[in-house]
């Protein structure tokens, strides 16, 4: 799809350049969707298309003066849970969206969101006269839409009807958050939940004015780089090589890239213009989007690796493009750029090499840390293991204590037991009791109560002592006698007389 629709070749207001992108097709069912599998819903699109209203257009440039357009949506880190973009520009920024039902793909009319903008032309001159070249060109220019989560919504992540899935997933609640033009690169797609970027690539028919979308290669994630991106730097690079190796730099795109194995690293270029049976195998290494080429060797047209590797699926004509395009004006590179680049070298090397004593540093106070931990954690086990010895030895002593006092009570209630029943079988029967008035005190017996018995075997005694004074009385007064209340003394026949020698017998006037 080509995103740039319309690019003002007049200023509508001081230093600003009004555009319109097609932020990102809609589709008439769900059964459809991107490269990528988005499938954008008009109803969703509609309800969400005011967070265009505001939202930046940026753009990354490769060199510091913000003259060479080149780049995507820049070095994306997070921060406090939050994505950000470190190094690409707001060269721009939205002011309405709005549904165009009647867009021009190809021949085929398609509906999109389209997003009204504007540029700023005074502090982005070269980017605009870029932008405006392609367009008066009819060459497709790039861009990719960025949405994140409705936090006005509490919505941290973008919310997808029916959830979300790889193919056909459809953003529900959301907001547009930026629109980023990709020049020289493909659109990259993040399926992180925070982030969806649309892509639609390109066939570059710069005579005819057609574009024709081509299969995107596989997905990666954003700021990693794609077998197109790293076929862009071999390419570079070799020619750089063999430019110098020939010391002629006016013929700088002579080799193209024919075959790329990215297990082992390996790459097959061609010489495409004088010699087209020419081929080379060379070994690179991409760090942190930069590459290193190894040694060259010509090889056959045929040749293959041993071990039946499977090639990288690249798309050698939109490398081309790429690189013709966008550095048709830099054929060679010159000496004060030369310079400037060894001195970023140099520095950067600097800095490695303070970063590398300072890690140093802090790798051996991490081992003394690490050995200070170790020695802490044997001390901690050994202390531990006292602890565990020692409640051993506690539990052991508690039981041991435990046994001796289920011991104790029970010697101590067979003694009781055995005082009871000798005193009931010895003592008692002395007491001439009747064989009721002994059942009576059994209960006591049982329940090993020696106090409870005695009380009980001392209040039969006064009873029966009692009825024995009665008796006595009868038989020797007068019946004036007994009924008179000024009786104080009872006499005692010697033949009924008892010695009792009971504590707790009280004698009674």
């Amino acid at each position: 799809m080509k995103n740039l629709i319309e690019i003002s070749s007049k200023n509508a207001k001081a230093g600003r350049t009004p555009a319109k992108f097609v932020l990102h097709k809609i589709y008439n069912n769900s059964t459809e969707c991107n490269s990528n599998g988005i499938s954008w819903s008009r109803q969703y699109t509609e309800n969400n298309l005011d967070s265009v209203k505001g939202m930046p257009l940026v753009c990354q440039f490769a060199d510091d003066d913000n003259q060479i357009p080149f780049g995507g949506h820049g070095e994306m880190t997070t921060r406090d849970g939050e994505i950000v973009f470190e190094d690409s520009l707001v060269v721009g920024s939205f002011e309405n969206a709005y549904i165009d039902d009647n867009i021009d793909v190809n021949g085929e009319k398609i509906s999109g969101l389209v997003g009204e903008c504007y540029i700023y032309n005074q502090r982005f001159p070269s980017l605009v006269e870029y932008l405006e070249e392609q367009y008066s060109e009819n060459i497709p220019v790039d861009s990719s839409v960025e949405i994140c989560g409705d936090k006005s919504k509490g919505n941290s992540k973008i919310i997808y009807d029916g959830g979300w899935k790889e193919h056909r997933r459809i953003p529900k609640d959301y907001q547009y958050s930026g629109q980023a033009l990709c020049i020289g690169i493909e659109p990259a797609d993040n399926s992180a939940l925070m982030i969806e970027l649309n892509s639609a690539l390109k066939k570059n028919s710069k005579k005819e004015g057609t574009m024709e979308k081509i299969k995107s290669s596989q997905t990666i994630e954003l700021n990693e780089l794609s077998y197109d991106d790293i076929a862009c730097l071999i390419t570079r690079a070799f020619n750089v090589m063999m430019a110098q190796k020939d010391d002629d730099y006016d013929s700088y795109y002579n080799y193209w890239i024919y075959k790329l194995y990215p297990d082992s690293k390996r790459v097959v270029m061609y010489k495409g213009y004088d010699s087209p049976n020419e081929y080379y195998l060379t070994t690179y290494e991409v760090s942190n989007k930069s590459i290193v080429l190894g040694d060259t060797t010509k090889v056959e047209q045929d040749w293959k690796p041993v071990n039946n590797e499977q090639e990288a699926e690249i798309n050698a004509s939109i490398i081309k493009n790429i690189l013709k395009k966008n550095n048709k004006e830099v054929h060679k590179m010159e000496d004060n750029v030369i310079l400037e680049l060894n001195q970023k070298i140099e520095n950067k090397t600097t800095e490695i090499n303070e970063l590398t004593t300072k890690n140093t540093g802090l790798a051996n106070t991490n081992t003394e840390l690490n050995e200070a931990v170790v020695n802490a954690n044997k001390a901690l086990e050994e202390a531990n293991s006292k602890v565990t010895s020692l409640t051993d030895e506690l539990n052991a002593c508690k039981e041991e204590l435990n046994a001796l006092k289920v011991e104790k009570e029970t010697a101590e209630t067979e003694a009781k037991k055995v005082e009871v029943n000798s005193y009931f079988e010895t003592e008692i029967p002395k007491n001439g009791f009747a064989e009721e008035e002994i059942n009576s005190l059994k209960e006591y017996v049982e329940k090993i109560d020696l106090v409870g018995l005695k009380s009980a075997e001392s209040e039969l005694c006064a009873k029966k002592f009692k009825e024995m004074k009665l008796k006595d009385v009868e038989a020797n007064s007068t019946e004036a006698e007994i009924n008179s209340k000024n009786v104080s003394f009872i006499t005692i026949h010697e033949k009924d007389k008892k010695v009792i020698s009971d504590e707790n017998v009280s004698f009674f006037n």
